[in-house]
């Protein structure tokens, strides 16, 4: 499939290396972990977030990072937790070449953080079903036996809020799996701590 190089952001890992399919809309952020941009995919009509991660195999714990949030995305189908869409190759033509990791993953309009930092009056109805969809999805991803280790509203993506009625259909979708465990590794690495400590 034919790429194309959007400008994203100023800087190096601000320019997108993405199929001719994907038009760029607009950037949705960033973090420790790579830029955010928003694109429509022509060929489905939908609308994706696709998020890159910079210099993925420079370092060797970068890149288990990156293998297992995409992993995890594409086994955790819930409705509550973001859904992997695509892995692209950046206009690598050989695993050789590939620097940049590029996840496409369904978008959402805001989180969780940027509402509650808005003006906009939320109702303790609001709060016990944004939280209740969340417990959902930790519920879900603890019967896998993951746990996500970086819990917070800004990893909670949810569509816009409207107040009336309260949050009927629009419900928040975990993301920044990026720093989860598996609960048998975390118990086993906990126990060969404590015994190094005896």
């Amino acid at each position: 499939m034919p790429t194309q190089t959007v400008v994203v952001d100023s800087g190096a890992s601000g320019r997108f290396t993405v199929d001719t399919r994907y038009a760029f809309v607009k950037k949705l952020g960033g973090g420790a972990y790579g830029l955010v941009a928003q694109f429509n995919d022509s060929v489905t009509g939908e609308v994706v977030a696709i998020k890159k991660t910079t210099k993925a195999f420079d370092d060797p714990v970068d890149a288990k990072r990156t293998l297992r949030e995409l992993k995890l995305l594409n086994h955790l189908n819930h409705e509550n937790i973001v859904r992997l869409v695509d892995v692209l190759p950046g206009g690598a033509t050989s695993a050789r070449e590939q620097q940049d990791v590029y996840a496409a993953m369904e978008s959402m309009d805001t989180d969780l953080h940027q509402i509650i930092r808005s003006k906009q009056a939320l109702t303790d109805e609001h709060a016990q079903y944004f939280m209740y969809q969340l417990f959902c999805a930790l519920q879900f991803m603890h019967s896998a036996d993951v746990l996500h280790r970086d819990l917070k509203p800004g990893c909670a993506a949810t569509p816009p809020v409207h107040l009336h009625p309260p949050c009927h259909g629009q419900k928040p979708e975990l993301c920044a799996v990026v720093l989860t465990s598996n609960v048998h590794q975390l118990g086993h690495a906990q126990q060969s701590a404590g015994e190094q400590k005896l």
